[in-house]
């Protein structure tokens, strides 16, 4: 999964992390905490059990073992980042996702429009990106395994729609299940 930098001002069926409020869904707050890496909307993230400065500590997966917290929500709340005549970086949303620090919502259980990487049919069960390769980025939302590299999720979420290689889908998920 590649970098994102830019949204169309008019998407067909929506952007990347949409949520779809007529259903039930659930929520957490959550701060990036990685070291430097941005998250993507639309992207998985694990709960920090390591070290983490709190309850809300959010990390990309790094581990096939990583149990996942949730799936970042899209919102148009965030600020552009930019930089002052200080050199000071302001701002939570860069060309790939949300910066180190920021605080976002997390859903736990819902239906999302998200980024298929290996595209999906109804019906496909979850895979999540734990381990990045050429082209490939942490917590990638994907329909099958490649070995060694992703999080079992086909227990927690099915995929709804039809996409291809990094197109958009629906994704019925519920990560509350799932021991964090």
């Amino acid at each position: 999964m590649g970098a994102q930098t830019t949204y169309d001002n008019v998407p067909a069926l929506g952007y990347a992390g949409d949520l779809d409020r007529s259903r039930p869904f659930a929520t957490l707050t959550m701060k990036n905490v990685e070291a430097s890496a941005s998250m993507p909307f639309g992207s998985a993230v694990c709960r920090d059990l390591v070290s983490p400065a709190s309850d809300m500590s959010a990390l990309q997966p790094a581990l096939e073992s990583n149990k996942v917290a949730g799936i970042i929500l899209r919102a148009n709340t965030y600020a552009r980042t930019w930089t002052d005549d200080a050199g000071t970086v302001n701002g939570q949303l860069d060309g790939t996702g949300l910066v180190v620090g920021t605080i976002m919502t997390v859903v736990t259980m819902g239906r999302m429009f998200v980024k298929c990487d290996t595209g999906c049919v109804p019906g496909d069960c979850l895979w999540v990106r734990a381990v990045a390769g050429a082209g490939e980025a942490l917590g990638a939302l994907e329909n099958a395994d490649d070995s060694t590299d992703m999080i079992d999720c086909t227990k927690f979420a099915t995929w709804e729609t039809t996409a291809s290689a990094d197109g958009l889908a629906w994704l019925s998920f519920d990560f509350t299940r799932s021991a964090a």
